[in-house]
């Protein structure tokens, strides 16, 4: 579809512009994505650079782990295992990934540190573009309690519904319930109960902030 020659929609008398929007599911990554992924891969191929990733020695090499939700490790594994098998060829890496319906970090072996690093930024990589193709899960909002303002939302809410009496598609499912107007702030992709939790904590910590710059500004 040209985005500059949406199709027009006539309602009554009034005029839409319908815009497509692919219908997206949070779905496991696998085969499907393993050609684009692959690509991607390779745009990284010479990549060393281990700064900020935690690599720790084992025995006569290194280790590092990958955060990663489940839903992404058939992505990392890739159309029958193309994809770790890539990694792990051009890396001089081992990796291991928790089995198919189970949570865990995705750990990296090798006997350089270079090659545990690259590993470590082609996994990371591969995670957040793939996390882009995901639909949002949660979202951050802040309530509208206020009475003057859901009282103003009743009056606006009874105005368009006397005014366009007998329009079609305009009636009282279109206004959302007063008690549950809210702002949306930011919209989230949350996949497993750890990044749940720290979403969580995140809030936790940053209403603690706020709570105490307006104390302290109203102090002065």
């Amino acid at each position: 579809m040209d985005v500059l020659r949406t199709p027009i929609v006539w309602i009554g008398k009034r005029c839409y512009r319908k815009s497509y929007i692919e219908a997206t599911s949070n779905r496991n990554c696998s085969e499907e994505d393993a050609t684009l992924d692959a690509q991607i891969c390779d745009n990284y191929s010479d990549e060393t650079c281990d700064v900020g990733i935690s690599i720790e020695s084992k025995g006569n090499g290194y280790h590092a782990f990958v955060k990663c939700p489940n839903v992404f490790f058939g992505l990392i594994i890739g159309k029958r295992g193309a994809m770790k098998k890539k990694i792990e060829s051009e890396t001089r890496t081992q990796i291991q990934i928790p089995r198919h319906g189970q949570d865990g970090d995705i750990e990296i072996f090798g006997i350089d540190r270079t090659g545990v690093g690259s590993a470590h930024t082609r996994i990371t990589v591969l995670i957040g573009t793939a996390r882009h193709r995901q639909p949002f899960t949660h979202f951050i909002s802040i309530p509208v309690v206020n009475p003057s303002i859901q009282a103003k939302f009743e009056e606006f809410k009874e105005e368009v519904l006397q005014n366009c009496q007998g329009e079609e598609g305009i009636d009282n499912t279109l206004f959302q319930n007063r008690n549950k107007l809210h702002i949306t702030i930011g919209t989230l992709t949350l996949l497993d109960d750890a990044e749940i939790a720290k979403a969580s904590n995140l809030l936790e910590e940053c209403c603690t902030q706020l709570t105490r710059l307006l104390a302290l500004f109203s102090l002065l």
